[in-house]
């Protein structure tokens, strides 16, 4: 106890990454992606938390992100529509302290991981997340993940579902 908090807390984080790097080798770490998502209490701390408590729990997240986004872990449509939705937003916040403090984190696979978790998901879904996503570019830029190449292969499958909609109601 004689350690300050935020080093208890990130020594805690490094545990459960460790711990979820052996879940993700055995492919078993699909029942951890549903605890994750259901951290309702970690999700609220993270809204009043510090910006270095916020770091550590982002963390976490940035290994599942990366995991699904290179297919290292795969998970029903539900939980990466959950993990999106809870941890999303979050991510978007705390992606320039994760810049800055890499702590061996691959930023260029995060953000790469990131669009391609973000395009598995319903069309309507993406939309909803890459507006949250361009609201943050725009203000914060270099802040935020650059999810610019998602975003294109988005909006081309957008508009020629839009286009496939259209052709198919003129008839």
């Amino acid at each position: 106890m004689s350690k300050p908090l935020i080093a208890r807390i990130s020594k805690q984080v490094d545990n459960i990454n460790f711990l979820l790097e052996i879940l993700l080798d055995r492919q078993m770490a699909e029942e951890f992606v549903d605890l994750w998502v259901n951290q309702e209490n970690l999700l609220k701390l993270h809204e009043r938390a510090s910006l270095m408590v916020r770091y550590e729990l982002s963390r976490v997240s940035v290994i599942l992100f990366i995991a699904m986004g290179t297919r290292k872990l795969h998970c029903c449509s539900e939980a990466r529509s959950g993990l999106l939705q809870a941890w999303f937003g979050p991510m978007l916040l705390d992606f320039g302290w994760l810049q800055r403090c890499k702590k061996g984190l691959d930023m260029k696979a995060l953000e790469e991981a990131m669009g391609q978790t973000l395009l598995t998901l319903p069309l309507k879904q993406q939309y909803v997340l890459f507006m949250e996503w361009f609201r943050c570019f725009s203000r914060n830029g270099s802040e935020c993940p650059n999810l610019s190449k998602a975003f294109q292969i988005w909006w081309r499958r957008s508009f020629l579902r839009g286009s496939e909609t259209h052709a198919v109601e003129s008839r």
